[in-house]
């Protein structure tokens, strides 16, 4: 971040407290690191990965019986 995407205003000046708030410019497209900009893409599932899915997570949930 360059020091000009910063500034401080002052709110308000005591004698014993002093009130400021920190300014910052809005994040540019050319500073911003590329893993935000790229965004994974998203596999397309077929409908037997989605059963099998759901299967696995049924199976996850089912109530254990603990054997002796």
């Amino acid at each position: 971040m360059a020091s000009s995407d910063i500034w401080v205003k002052e709110l308000e000046k005591c004698a014993s407290d002093q009130t400021s708030e920190l300014i910052l410019n809005p994040q540019s497209k050319e500073s911003m690191p590329d893993f935000l900009l790229s965004l994974p893409k998203k596999k397309d599932l077929s409908l037997e990965e989605i059963q099998k899915k759901l299967e696995a997570a049924e199976e996850r949930h089912k109530p254990q019986t603990w054997k002796s």
